[in-house]
């Protein structure tokens, strides 16, 4: 899965930890990359990374540390692979223009009920096929769902 941190002195809403690595977008062009050197936007890349649709997010409270709220989001299967596509996290085009019948708000929901145990099936199905047997037993969204978000 991939991961988003965040650091703060004083507790803060959900909504400002989510929109601060939103607002990394600024500093992003899609398919190109950063707009410059050392830009900080693999937040917003893995937030709004499309294959990612599991999400988990927790706070915690260390009362000894400078920062004393730490706010972790775990995403699954993780985006940001890098060799894969890493500046084009999403597909541009019109909202649901890949799967008008399963849209919800307009995003492609996952019509895919297999899932890739490893963030990597995308490069092993290229290189060695489905046939391969590591392939076959990990990477089940990649193999039976090539036109679905997986």
């Amino acid at each position: 899965c991939g991961e988003n941190l965040f650091y703060s002195s004083v507790p803060i809403p959900w909504s400002e930890v989510f929109q601060a690595w939103f607002d990394e977008r600024e500093d992003f062009i899609y398919g190109e990359g950063p707009t410059y050197e050392n830009a900080v936007i693999g937040h917003y890349t893995q937030l709004v990374w499309y294959k990612s649709y599991l999400i988990a997010c927790a706070v915690s409270q260390c009362e000894h540390d400078t920062y004393k709220y730490f706010y972790v989001c775990h995403y699954c299967p993780a985006g940001n692979v890098l060799g894969i596509n890493y500046y084009s996290p999403y597909k541009e085009g019109e909202q649901c223009g890949d799967c008008p019948s399963d849209c919800d708000d307009g995003l492609c929901t996952n019509p895919c009920p297999y899932e890739d145990a490893l963030s990597n099936c995308f490069k092993l199905k290229k290189a060695h096929s489905c046939k391969h047997p590591l392939i076959q037993e990990n990477c089940h969204g990649s193999c039976l769902c090539d036109s679905e978000i997986q």
